[in-house]
């Protein structure tokens, strides 16, 4: 296959099973941005060691693909919304049995079920918190 020869393609492919490896598993923030540093900072300096030496980096090729999973690792954690410092899940002061003001934004009405509509909400504050965050709202 002609098509699998590509190093774009190939590249592509690396990129988008890190994607899939960050959805499904729960890696840590400070874990990826670590590897990815460091596996772009050994590709660099790889690269600087052939361009001197003139010769072939045996392991070149997998170095790049690892950082390239690892990129996508990455890509999937900055873009979780948990990670952020105001996410409303952070917030230390809530209770169950308590009453509280939320501000909300309607982003997006979906299909109304048999005994309540369903909303997708962005929380902007609780009581006098700023917070952020998507949810389901559900109205009966």
């Amino acid at each position: 296959m002609k098509l699998l020869n590509f190093a774009i393609l190939k590249l592509t492919l690396c990129l988008i099973f890190g994607i899939i490896i960050g959805y499904h598993f729960d890696v840590a923030l400070n874990g990826s941005l670590l590897s990815a540093i460091i596996l772009l900072f050994a590709v660099g300096i790889a690269n600087v060691l052939i361009k001197h030496h003139y010769s072939p980096y045996k392991w070149m090729g997998a170095l790049i693909f690892v950082a390239a999973i690892s990129i996508g690792v990455l890509t999937v954690n900055i873009h979780r919304e948990l990670n952020f410092k105001n996410h409303y899940s952070r917030l230390q002061t809530v209770n169950i049995d308590s009453t509280y003001n939320v501000s909300l934004r309607i982003r997006e009405v979906l299909k109304p079920g048999f005994y309540n509509d369903k909303y997708v909400i962005d929380i902007l504050k609780i009581n006098t918190a700023t917070v952020s965050g998507r949810a389901l709202l559900n109205v009966e």
